[in-house]
């Protein structure tokens, strides 16, 4: 294990409990008052924007042209990206669909929107870090030097 691997898995594993929210609201969001179903819609979006698609920018920052580098690859050919770009596309049809319930009542079909972008960002995210620790980070431990590794942590340390 690396210090650049050991600090995702920890951004992964803090991530977890969190992202319940995400299902726990689309569970519970047909019976919720208006007002507690924009509440818990602005906390989850929230959530989103700035923990989970915070790390996919830093994972695309950092991480992936390493691993395209690796994997003998030009950039942007991890197939992993493919995930991000549907996350970040649900999260902005989240934010359409939290703009549009602050002005009008909530209709059945917006509450069916809400649960069907709820549910899919929590499989994608789900799936997207299991294949993660299990694929991409055993990879980079067996394949980074310890300099790429020490890079690769202080980059990702840094931030945006």
């Amino acid at each position: 294990m690396s210090a650049a691997t050991d600090l995702l898995r920890e951004r992964y594993r803090g991530l977890a409990v969190p992202l319940r929210s995400v299902s726990e609201l689309a569970d519970e969001a047909a019976g919720l008052s208006p007002s507690d179903l924009r509440r818990r819609i602005d906390t989850v979006h929230g959530f989103l924007v700035h923990s989970v698609l915070r790390l996919s920018r830093d994972e695309v920052r950092a991480v992936y042209p390493v691993l395209s580098r690796l994997l003998a690859g030009p950039p942007g050919s991890v197939p992993l990206t493919r995930e991000h770009e549907e996350v970040t596309r649900l999260v902005n049809e989240l934010a359409e669909l939290r703009h549009r319930l602050s002005r009008a009542a909530i209709t059945g079909t917006e509450t069916k929107d809400l649960r069907r972008i709820l549910y899919g960002l929590d499989l994608i995210v789900r799936l997207h870090f299991e294949k993660e620790e299990q694929l991409m980070l055993p990879f980079l431990e067996r394949r980074l030097s310890e300099a790429e590794a020490r890079c690769l942590y202080e980059t990702l340390s840094r931030g945006p």
